[in-house]
């Protein structure tokens, strides 16, 4: 998904610099998380298939600059950006929380332990990403991952205090937009994706609001970055 992060904030050079502080956060998710640059010639094959995919929609280009992707316990983002937000890295490190629980499903090497079942994880969700149950326009399970992927990323920041309600309503909306149009195959109708989008943020901030006991409410202020 996009990094839909503040770009005005002074930031080291890239994200790089601050490469084990990044670490440590996706880690939270999971242990075998590592992140790497999408400068390696993987990824410019992925987004040959994507742009195909896409039918041109989604650029080669926009892929490898706007883009984080995750394969398994591998988090890949663009090399030149300065900074990525913590909520970004919530969402791709539950991607592989995701990976980790379909590898299960593998015999043998998903039972080898966190990181081969990452691996081999991408087997299964690869076909429930990809096909479930059509590729394109009905891609019920590329929605519902993509739904649960953000929604750990508003639940984590609205107990830590870097999202407020507000801005994960916003957040919804946009991401739901994002992913049922050709960044993500149209995975899903629009007005039906918007609706489990909003429906589970709703969810989400009750849920969250009633676990925070002895602190003001959630409110329209975040704590800082």
């Amino acid at each position: 998904m996009p990094d839909p992060s503040d770009q005005h904030e002074s930031q080291p050079r890239t994200w790089t610099d601050d490469l084990e502080s990044y670490r440590a956060t996706a880690r939270l998710c999971s242990p075998v998380v590592d992140l790497v640059s999408k400068d390696h010639w993987v990824w410019r094959w992925i987004a040959w298939g994507l742009w195909l995919c896409s039918a041109g929609r989604l650029s080669r280009q926009r892929f490898l600059r706007d883009f984080a992707t995750t394969l398994g316990p591998l988090q890949a983002y663009p090399a030149h950006w300065p900074r990525i937000s913590r909520a970004l890295i919530i969402h791709e490190s539950r991607h592989t929380v995701q990976c980790e629980r379909l590898g299960w499903l593998v015999p043998l090497v998903g039972w080898l332990g966190r990181a081969p079942r990452a691996w081999s994880g991408l087997l299964p969700m690869g076909l429930v990403y990809l096909l479930l149950p059509l590729p394109i326009f009905f891609a019920w399970g590329r929605m519902r991952l993509e739904l649960d992927a953000e929604n750990a990323s508003w639940r984590i920041g609205l107990r830590e205090g870097w999202h407020t309600p507000e801005r994960v309503r916003q957040q919804a909306i946009a991401f739901a937009d994002l992913v049922s149009g050709p960044e993500y195959l149209w995975s899903w109708p629009r007005t039906w994706t918007r609706r489990c989008f909003s429906r589970r943020a709703e969810r989400t901030i009750a849920e969250c609001s009633r676990l925070i006991q002895g602190t003001p409410p959630i409110g329209t202020t975040p704590r800082g970055e």
